[in-house]
């Protein structure tokens, strides 16, 4: 499955992920890693694993924003932040693939502030897009009132 703010054709080779292996490495040291991907023993990195893994977690940050962002963005890159969660969401996945009950408290700190980012995102309260002209608020100042209530009332037909 395509990522919601992948612009690229999936043909053309140049398909842009939440996340990557490089950001999955900063963050998870390699004898790990090898050891989270390494089913065949032969000492490197699956990267069919790891691709599986940040597949898992386009497809939930896809689930958390479908229907409330667009598909594209203009520029084709993907956020930030939504890269720390991305890659917080695949490193879990890791994890929970090979069946580890007692995950690392960071992994399941990270894994749980991802989750509440998306909940957050879905409902509005953040936003994944940086702050731009278009989505800042705006504060108008204007001057008094001129026909306050009292004013208007010397105006007022008694009859009415």
């Amino acid at each position: 499955m395509l990522g919601l703010w992948n612009t690229l054709e999936r043909n053309s080779g140049c398909v842009m992920a939440y996340t990557d292996l490089t950001a999955i490495n900063q963050n998870l040291p390699a004898k790990t890693l090898i050891q989270l991907t390494d089913d065949n023993a032969t000492g490197q990195i699956d990267t069919n694993v790891v691709d599986w893994a940040i597949e898992q977690a386009e497809e939930t940050i896809d689930a958390y924003h479908r229907g409330r962002y667009p598909v594209d963005i203009p520029d084709g890159e993907v956020p930030g932040f939504v890269k720390v969660v991305a890659t917080d969401i695949a490193i879990y996945r890791l994890f929970k693939r090979k069946m580890i009950t007692a995950l690392p408290d960071s992994v399941q700190k990270c894994y749980d502030s991802a989750l509440k980012w998306l909940k957050d995102s879905q409902e509005g309260e953040v936003s994944p897009f940086p702050e731009s002209e278009s989505n800042q608020r705006v504060t108008v100042r204007t001057r008094d009132r001129v026909f306050t209530s009292t004013k208007l009332a010397q105006y007022r037909c008694s009859g009415c």
